[in-house]
């Protein structure tokens, strides 16, 4: 055992005296940066970091991000900051922090947003004019999304005059920046959408159908050429604004002129929403005993839709029972007949969707069909 102990106190002081040797002969360097803080990225990298991670549903570790961004611009001492962001950068940031306010229907906290990035813009030697327009619109709308009540009428009216004095004021903001020079953009197309349905829901109908007129010059600028679609779907939209209190005549006007850019190329999924709120104006055509208008729209409308959607569709339910009401007005009794007979079996299928008087109108409109052609 003795001999054993001496053995093993050998081979540790052999051990000791190679390490001491090791450490004489090269000693171990300790890196110069192992104190320094992690590098600090441009805030061009940063928003780009953010963008990814907001197309990825990541809105928690983007909007960590995007503040410190925003944070990082000192209009005063930028000499203190390691990577201080531009005006133009900290702007961007707040509108990216106000877009994720807003989908999370925050919307008071959204506008306090774009407010102070429309201050950061305001900063910037460069005129950011399609900027400004971007959060313009975004400004009227959310200004929108808290200004608006509906009484017992279902009228809208604000729920705050002082808000109702700020909507005002930003109108006034917008309609200088529409003046401003400059081709048409998608930008513009917003705000004077926006501005359009402020007006609207301030009551000045007159300025709105005119901002519309507008804003439907600008679609078709826009998208005619390149994107039909696309230009029918924003004067379908941008039409129905008017629906609420203005001339009606207006909006069938605008909206007519969608279908008719929809008669012109061939159907596909990407208009089923244009077509949908077509038929909507058709149902306007059918109160003010219009059938002829509202047939033109409906017997394009109705193969669409059951076509993208299926004939099944609930959406596609409504139009059937209208496009058969129409036809029967119009004493195209077999036409009608048929279609009677597809609103019934959608109307079935979504059963949950309907109640019994529509189911029952449905049938006896069949049943009425029968009756009238044995006449």
């Amino acid at each position: 055992m003795q001999q054993a102990s001496d053995m093993s106190d050998d081979s540790t002081a052999a051990v000791r005296l190679a390490i001491d040797h090791m450490r004489h002969i090269a000693p171990k360097s300790v890196p110069e940066d192992l104190d320094l803080a992690p590098p600090v990225f441009p805030a061009e990298t940063r928003i780009s970091s953010a963008e990814r991670l907001m197309a990825t549903g990541s809105m928690h570790e983007a909007q960590s991000i995007l503040s410190s961004v925003a944070e990082m611009h000192e209009e005063f001492e930028p000499s203190l900051q390691e990577a201080p962001s531009t005006a133009l950068e900290a702007c961007e940031a707040l509108a990216y922090l106000g877009d994720i306010a807003c989908g999370r229907r925050k919307a008071a906290k959204a506008e306090a947003l774009y407010k102070s990035a429309l201050e950061k813009l305001a900063q910037c030697e460069t005129r950011q004019y399609d900027q400004k327009q971007a959060l313009m619109a975004k400004l009227i709308h959310c200004s929108l999304l808290q200004n608006e009540e509906l009484d017992d009428e279902n009228e809208i009216h604000h729920n705050d005059d002082v808000r109702e004095d700020d909507l005002r004021g930003l109108l006034c903001d917008a309609g200088l920046l529409l003046q401003m020079p400059g081709g048409v953009t998608e930008n513009e197309l917003l705000l004077t959408e926006n501005v359009a349905k402020a007006q609207a829901s301030l009551g000045r109908w007159v300025d709105a159908e005119d901002t519309v007129a507008r804003a439907v010059v600008v679609a078709k600028a826009l998208h005619l050429e390149r994107d039909p679609e696309s230009a029918a779907a924003s004067i379908a939209r941008i039409a129905a604004i008017l629906g609420d209190g203005g001339s009606r005549a207006r909006m069938l006007e605008h909206t007519e002129e969608a279908v008719r850019i929809l008669r012109e190329h061939p159907s596909s999924a990407a208009q089923t929403v244009t077509w949908i709120q077509c038929c909507s104006i058709a149902s306007i055509y059918m109160e003010e005993k219009r059938y002829e208008e509202a047939n033109r729209i409906l017997e394009e409308a109705t193969p669409a839709l059951c076509q993208v959607l299926g004939e099944t569709n609930v959406s596609v339910a409504f139009v059937l029972r209208d496009h058969a009401e129409v036809c029967l007005a119009l004493g195209k009794r077999q036409e009608a007949k048929v279609l009677f007979k597809m609103a019934y079996t959608a109307m079935q299928a979504n059963d949950d969707c309907f109640g019994e008087d529509d189911l029952l109108r449905v049938y006896n409109g069949t049943k009425l069909h029968i009756e009238l052609a044995e006449l």
